[in-house]
């Protein structure tokens, strides 16, 4: 016996297949893909700083610097390497 009322599980407003089951699957996929990628970016940024930090640190407790960056730009300028002929 049909009612005239569609069913909810197979037809919604737009036409289209999704049930709220459906719906709430891929709603939580979307959660966990983002968490996955908050987590992914978050490790990244810890290990960059952790790299940085560890390098500064080792290089400073021997003593090894580097030279300031030139502020005209020119990391050119200064000495010349030649070829002994």
């Amino acid at each position: 016996m049909h009612t005239g009322q569609m069913d909810s599980k197979t037809t919604n407003t737009k036409g289209h297949g999704h049930d709220k089951r459906t719906s709430l699957g891929i709603f939580v996929l979307q959660v966990g893909l983002i968490g996955i990628l908050a987590f992914v970016s978050g490790f990244a940024f810890w290990g960059s700083n952790f790299a940085t930090s560890t390098v500064h640190d080792q290089l400073a407790d021997r003593q090894i610097y580097f030279p300031a960056r030139r502020l005209d730009g020119d990391h050119l300028a200064g000495p010349r390497w030649t070829q002994p002929r």
